[in-house]
């Protein structure tokens, strides 16, 4: 009985540890109570750098940016496949609890206040890391070579923190940072995307050197004279969601008389909303990649062999433009839970990056390099 009491426990670690913040948050009226716990005991340690292994509500990011001009967040990221495959021993080999709390652990059906906001929490980095490199061999040897470049690569990082502007931006870094710029103009009220349309091309004069050029950028937005949603009633397609509804009498897989506002079949759990499409057909806005396509065709530029920097990743609508207006690579910051979208991109070969480097939030801080010393030098030799 204790053998079983022991595998039950270890599957539900997470799922445990999950609640307990839940419920500390909820209990104390305080998104980042643990923060507030923990930060006085830091400020005894002055002269020490202390690591903090791991966020899940964004008020205890925010606390600690409060209280900390030098705090620097790292969000070291992998897809869902590899992070299993690290953990498929802890839960037994059982994927759906993995599933499970690692939806969870994103935000999704959590309380939007003291739960759990992991997905969130990534969007304020300053860093973004991907770990989707083993560090193991197939033969369960540990692979040094790939240790070591992860360690190279957290230290360049570290580098620039200390010393802002020991490197120039690289091309992601600098059009993903125009990109979450160009997301501020749009109105939504659900997310606010930005993309840049990139053409690389070598230079004409110097071969063998790269060059690259925005040809064009886009941010989600209602079309020209349309009202955008902030500044009328709400959201459109919440409206049209909530119409949808209403009209909805019976559960469309059991055949369940629903109640009003009855989002899930209290017989069948089928999700009265839950059906193909996502009433994104019903959405009013230009997604920002089809606002980047359209720009550039009025303009009467070719978008054939480029590349799209969007701050999220491209739903099924836009996914279908981009394939056959000759994009041939994506690099996305947030992802989007739309799978069939990811999998046309693949089969049709467009080459999909997650997105890896300075966030645009830090970008400045950490690029910018400190002239004045050498300017006062200039004007006393003078």
């Amino acid at each position: 009985m204790k053998g079983n009491l022991y595998i039950f426990a270890s599957l539900r670690k997470r799922e445990i540890l999950q609640d307990l913040g839940d419920n500390i948050r909820e209990s104390n009226k305080n998104q980042a109570y643990l923060a507030k716990k923990i930060i006085p005991l830091i400020k005894q340690n002055k002269n020490k750098k202390i690591i903090i292994d791991s966020f899940k509500n964004t008020a205890e990011i925010k606390e600690f940016r409060r209280s900390f001009n030098n705090f620097i967040m790292f969000a070291i990221d992998a897809n869902s496949d590899n992070r299993w495959e690290r953990l498929a021993d802890l839960y037994k080999g059982k994927r759906e609890l993995f599933d499970k709390d690692d939806i969870r652990d994103a935000g999704t059906n959590e309380a939007p206040y003291h739960g759990q906001q992991v997905k969130a929490c990534m969007s304020l980095s300053d860093v973004l890391i991907n770990s989707d490199r083993s560090f193991f061999k197939n033969n369960s040897e540990q692979d040094n070579d790939t240790i070591e470049e992860y360690g190279q690569k957290i230290k360049g990082y570290l580098d620039i923190i200390s010393n802002p502007g020991y490197r120039q931006p690289i091309f992601d870094e600098l059009y993903m940072h125009q990109a979450c710029s160009i997301s501020l103009k749009s109105l939504c009220l659900k997310r606010q995307v930005g993309a840049v349309i990139v053409k690389k091309m070598e230079n004409i004069n110097k071969p063998g050197i790269e060059e690259s050029y925005i040809i064009s950028t886009g941010c989600n937005n209602v079309p020209v004279g349309e009202v955008p949603c902030i500044s009328s009633e709400g959201c459109f397609r919440d409206a049209k969601k909530n119409d949808f509804l209403k009209n909805s009498l019976y559960c469309r897989k059991c055949g369940k008389k629903l109640s009003e506002d009855q989002y899930v079949c209290s017989n069948c759990f089928q999700k009265t909303l839950d059906f193909p499409g996502r009433l994104l057909d019903l959405c009013r806005s230009v997604h920002a990649e089809e606002a980047a396509i359209l720009q550039a065709a009025k303009l009467g530029i070719s978008i054939n062999d480029t590349i799209i920097y969007t701050s999220t990743f491209p739903c099924l609508l836009c996914s279908k433009k981009l394939i056959n207006s000759g994009v041939k690579e994506i690099v996305y910051l947030e992802s989007y839970p739309m799978p069939q979208s990811y999998k046309m991109l693949q089969k049709c070969g467009i080459l999909i990056r997650k997105y890896e480097g300075v966030s645009a939030r830090s970008f400045h801080n950490f690029f910018t390099r400190d002239i004045l010393p050498s300017i006062k030098l200039k004007e006393k030799e003078q």
